[in-house]
């Protein structure tokens, strides 16, 4: 059969003039191909010089509608609303089937990320060829630019134009660039997955990113969905990783995907392990790189830059939790971060500098932090359960040093509303830094909300602790005593007892606290996929569960507590709660216990409330048991109103009581704010703390009946007084006796609460275990 086209015309001019085929140069550059017949060669191949071939139609085979049927299984029937999906809906994807280009040949599908890696394919249809390599593109491009979008303070790199522009002449595929940018790249992929809607990554159906900040749904089977195609991803970066050599190479880059690896992999591992590599390999490049005389470049961008003071970060938070002392030395931090970490907290004049323009307005901010990060790293050599050093570590529970913490962090807090209320000024809605601004705020806050809940679990350890060492006691003769005053291990315990009673309290102040910051986050797309908690203050996450937990449990004006906590705002709080647990899940599917109970507790609270409602001869402030009410309302159909600014306002902060002298080295070297900084933080001479001291009531959990525990700030939460149940009952007069001197019914006075037998109770808790042990002499620890 002959290939000559069909004679087609075209009425040019008035007449009708025939058009022939174009040839393959013509083609190939997508220009008109000008020639009179069709074995003259045209016009332009004539002069360029170049032989003008055409090769003719080619039959194209008939459509199976292969095509078809896979876009129906993926994308449905056509009934899906194409505007709900973002760049990433071109991109197939089946859980089910695979999706591949339309062959004879099903060699390969797109599941599990596989073509990112570039595996030859046995296609020899260049169509197929060319439209997965658009896939790869596109979907790498797409990843990446999700961690840009959404991070609000992405890992600080001084390269990363550079990394943008060697991406693109790659042809957006990231096994194409050279050095350690495909491996950059492949970590960055990795993160936009926890974010992404693609198809590919979560498969059909999946809502627009908008719609996270629209509605209020549970996201949670959208982190289930991406879950294993996210570890894939991660595992798929730590393999090319290793492959590059980045545990090896020491630069920026190597240290940036080490930081990057390390918080994705450490993500949901109570061990902190596995991410111990990666860190440890980081911090040993960066110490390499600040050696004496190094001129090469990557130390000047790590001296002193964000990259620096990430990693002072990162090892400070990590060796907080561990309860080791960190891995950089005092001389380490000074160089990665430019300067000596003793600035202290900035004070009223160098706000009113900073407005005026005589020092640079993030100062203040920069210092606020730097000072954060400082009593978080003081906490960490203190607490450290194993020195590495011969001497013995000092007892932070021996001395006033926790306590000498509490007031230093008040002061940051203190601080940081006071930088919110002036630098505001500065940082309207139109100034660039603006979102930055509010960003730094954020994460001030929830750092100091961390080290709170730092020093409270150290407590609850040290006690737990202290009370495990009674298995071990043993008795000795009397005769060998010689003093019968409070044993160590009383009066150990009597300052444990005081200081977690003042965590407990201090813990539900932060419960609430963090509702109120997370909630204020809702409109940040960041927050709500998670990447804006890992990117800030990396440990917050960990608190989730217990702070859930505490904010359920304390008792509302209704339940005996205090009255600025009523039922209703109680309710509200634990719905913004689980609101931010539901988009998180949108990201993490590990979210998926917490949002279950937390749903339980607020269709509980909710039943209890309508059963207060139907009680109108009810008084108020009676405390009823929570636990008596069974849910009666499904969790799903809840809505949640609003904030309030009224409902957000939280209480002052409480007095301290001021212990014995220790070695606290305050981050602010002794220098305290001018009257007027704040009007709470005001030092005070109190009398010194009673050694019978109460124990606090414990966090229970919510399924059960919560005890009273006052939240009003009027009075410290250091030292609660004791009312002794039996003062008169052995002076009381007695009327209306028999002659054998007995009692009447009614005589004797009011039954001592259930609350102060409780708290006497409490002093008495050393039981004797059941392997006692009898030895020369008292009670010994």
């Amino acid at each position: 059969m002959s290939n000559s086209p069909p004679e087609v015309t075209d009425e040019i001019a008035g007449k009708k003039r025939k058009l022939y085929s174009s040839c393959d140069t013509c083609k190939l550059r997508r220009v008109k191909c000008e020639r009179d017949s069709e074995d003259v060669p045209c016009a332009k191949c004539v002069e360029k010089g170049i032989h003008c071939t055409t090769a003719g139609p080619k039959r194209k085979k008939p459509r199976t509608g292969k095509r078809i049927e896979q876009a129906k299984e993926l994308f449905g029937d056509g009934t899906h609303n194409a505007g709900e999906s973002s760049r990433g809906s071109l991109i197939p994807y089946s859980r089910t089937a695979p999706v591949t280009p339309a062959s004879d040949d099903d060699s390969f599908d797109l599941r599990g990320f596989d073509s990112m890696t570039a595996r030859p394919l046995t296609n020899d249809s260049t169509d197929a060829r060319l439209s997965l390599s658009e896939i790869v593109s596109t979907l790498s491009s797409h990843l990446i630019e999700v961690y840009f979008s959404l991070t609000h303070y992405p890992l600080p790199l001084y390269r990363w134009k550079n990394f943008r522009e060697q991406f693109e002449k790659a042809g957006r595929r990231p096994e194409q660039m050279a050095g350690m940018g495909g491996v950059l790249a492949h970590a960055l992929i990795a993160y936009g997955a926890y974010a992404s809607n693609s198809p590919a990554i979560l498969g059909p159906g999946a809502p627009a990113l908008n719609k996270i900040d629209q509605e209020e749904v549970n996201f949670i089977h959208w982190g289930r969905q991406r879950a294993a195609l996210c570890k894939s991803l991660v595992d798929r970066a730590v393999r090319i990783a290793d492959e590059h050599g980045v545990f090896r190479v020491e630069c920026n880059e190597s240290i940036v995907i080490l930081l990057l690896l390390e918080m994705l992999v450490d993500h949901g591992d109570a061990t902190r392990r596995r991410g111990r590599p990666f860190r440890t390999a980081a911090l040993g490049h960066a110490r390499t790189l600040s050696e004496e005389g190094n001129t090469r470049d990557e130390y000047i961008e790590l001296q002193g830059g964000g990259l620096g003071w990430m990693l002072y970060l990162r090892d400070t938070l990590q060796a907080a939790v561990a309860g080791r002392e960190p891995r950089l030395r005092d001389r380490d931090v000074q160089i990665l971060c430019g300067r000596a970490m003793t600035l202290g907290l900035p004070t009223m004049v160098e706000f009113a500098k900073a407005l005026n323009g005589d020092i640079l307005v993030w100062d203040p901010v920069i210092r606020i932090w730097d000072h954060v990060a400082q009593l978080t790293r003081q906490f960490a050599i203190r607490m450290a359960r194993e020195a590495p050093v011969p001497e013995p570590r000092d007892d932070p529970f021996a001395d006033n040093f926790l306590w000498e913490l509490y007031k230093d962090l008040d002061d940051t807090k203190a601080c940081i509303k006071l930088m919110q209320a002036h630098l505001s000024q500065f940082f309207t809605f139109k100034r660039p830094g603006h979102n930055f601004f509010k960003f730094y705020c954020r994460t001030m806050s929830l750092g100091c909300i961390f080290v709170d809940f730092l020093v409270h679990r150290g407590v609850k350890q040290e006690l737990q602790t202290l009370n495990d060492r009674l298995e071990h006691a043993t008795l000795v003769p009397l005769d060998d005593i010689t003093n019968f005053g409070i044993s160590e291990h009383e009066k150990r315990r009597s300052r444990l007892l005081q200081l977690k009673h003042e965590a407990d309290g201090r813990m539900q102040k932060c419960a609430r606290e963090l509702v109120s910051i997370l909630w204020a986050m809702q409109n940040s797309l960041s927050a709500r996929t998670g990447l804006g908690i890992m990117t800030g203050v990396h440990m917050v996450y960990e608190t989730f569960p217990l702070f859930s937990e505490i904010l359920c449990a304390i008792p509302s004006t209704e339940e005996g507590g205090a009255l600025d906590f009523p039922l209703d705002t109680k309710i509200q709080e634990i719905g913004w709660l689980l609101s931010t647990w539901r988009s998180l899940g949108w990201s993490w599917a590990d979210m998926a216990d917490l949002i279950k109970y937390l749903e339980e507790q607020h269709a509980r609270f909710t039943a209890l409330k309508s059963s207060l409602a139907s009680r109108p001869s009810q008084q108020s402030g009676v405390a009823l048991p929570v636990s008596s009410i069974r849910s009666s309302a499904e969790p799903s159909s809840s809505s949640f109103a609003p904030p309030t600014p009224a409902s957000i306002q939280l209480s002052t902060n409480p007095d301290f009581t001021d212990m014995p002298g220790g070695a606290y080295q305050s981050a602010t070297s002794g220098k305290r704010p001018a009257p007027g900084y704040a009007s709470d933080l005001q030092e005070q001479a109190l009398a010194p703390p009673n050694p019978n001291a109460p124990e606090a009531p414990a966090f229970h959990p919510p399924v059960r009946s919560v005890p009273s525990i006052a939240t009003s700030m009027a009075t410290s939460v250091s030292g609660l007084p004791l009312s002794d149940p039996f003062a008169d009952l052995y002076t009381m007069p007695v009327s209306s006796e028999y002659l054998d001197g007995t009692a009447q019914a009614g005589a004797l006075p009011s039954p001592t609460s259930y609350e102060d037998l409780q708290q006497w109770a409490s002093l008495f808790n050393d039981t004797v275990p059941l392997n006692w042990e009898f030895g020369p002499t008292g009670f010994t620890p």
